[in-house]
C-alpha cells in the first residue's frame, strides 16, 4: 500500500501523519509526506522555510524520527495549491490511499472540514481517511 499524508504542522496533520505511518507500516507499504504551505505567502523560499519551522514545532519531525523504519521510505514534497496539488501528487506517485487532517492552520476549526480536505474528498479519486 502506498500512502500519501499531506502535513502543515497543525495538530490534525500531526495526528494524520501518525495514523499514516501506522497504516503504511501495517501493510508493509510506502509513505509519501507532503509539506503544505500557505498559498497566500509572497516568497516561495520564505514560505518553505516557514512551513518547515511549523512542521518541526508541530511535532512532525519527531513523529517521523520516532519511526525510522518508515522514514527511509518517506519523501518530502512542498506544495502551495493545497487540495488540487495533493490530488496531482497522488496521481504522479500512484498512491493507494490519502490520510490527512480535517483542518489545516487556517484557524477555521468551526467548519466540519477544511477546504483542502473537502477538495480531496469531493474528487472521489482515492480512498481518504480524514483525521480530526
Amino acid at each position: 500500500m502506498h500512502v500519501l499524508v499531506p502535513i502543515d504542522g497543525s495538530e490534525p496533520s500531526v495526528r494524520a501523519l501518525s495514523f499514516g505511518i501506522d497504516l503504511a507500516d501495517r501493510f508493509d507499504g510506502e509513505l509519501d509526506v507532503v509539506h503544505i504551505g500557505d498559498p497566500n505567502a509572497a516568497a516561495t523560499e520564505q514560505l518553505l522555510d516557514r512551513t518547515r519551522e511549523q512542521c518541526e514545532a508541530g511535532g512532525v519531525e519527531a513523529t517521523i524520527e520516532a519511526r525510522p523504519e518508515v522514514e527511509d521510505e518517506s519523501r518530502l514534497h512542498y506544495a502551495t495549491k493545497i487540495g488540487g496539488q495533493i490530488l496531482e501528487l497522488a496521481d504522479e506517485r500512484g498512491v493507494d490511499h490519502i490520510v490527512m487532517g480535517s483542518h489545516g492552520r487556517s484557524g477555521l476549526d468551526e467548519y466540519v472540514l477544511g477546504s483542502a480536505a473537502e477538495t480531496v474528498l469531493d474528487a472521489q479519486e482515492y480512498p481518504v481517511t480524514v483525521v480530526p
